[in-house]
């Protein structure tokens, strides 16, 4: 395993590593491979699975990575789930759930986070009886301006 260094800064994805099955996979250097990416370990169960944030740019390195037997960033397919040991089944069950709630609570904070004056938004529309009161106000203003002429 190399350990290439990434000088730029690079967009960061989660990702779920399957460490290879032979005895000579090395959780260690695996870490520190993607620790010197500039990629942040966030789960380890060894000697199985890693759960990392990793840079994107980052993903096709450890997808050729003979210690590593696959790296995802998606959903793992029904299928392999269910062909996988009784251990990866749990892991993958457990991965598509936390995918599966990160894209629902980003579904609905989409926006709601943002303040109303943010660049490309506008205030809220005020209630009803307000709009006919700043209505009426304008109206008084337009008038008042049309008289000083």
């Amino acid at each position: 395993m190399g350990r290439d260094k990434f000088e730029e800064p690079d967009e960061l994805i989660e990702v779920l590593i399957e460490l290879g099955q032979k005895e000579s996979t090395n959780t260690e250097a695996v870490i520190k491979v993607i620790e010197d990416a500039r990629g942040r370990i966030l789960h380890v169960y060894p000697p199985y699975l890693i759960i990392a944030l990793i840079p994107t740019a980052f993903i096709s390195r450890l997808k050729i990575d003979p210690a590593i037997h696959s790296v995802d960033t998606e959903k793992i397919s029904v299928e392999r789930l269910e062909a996988a040991s009784e251990i990866f089944r749990l892991a993958y069950a457990a991965w598509n759930e936390y995918l599966k709630r990160k894209s629902t609570k980003a579904s609905i904070d989409k926006g709601t986070s943002l303040s109303w004056d943010a660049p490309g938004r506008l205030p809220p529309d005020p209630p009803p009886h307000m709009r006919e009161i700043l209505r009426r106000k304008e109206e008084e203003q337009n008038k008042n301006d049309k008289d000083l002429l």
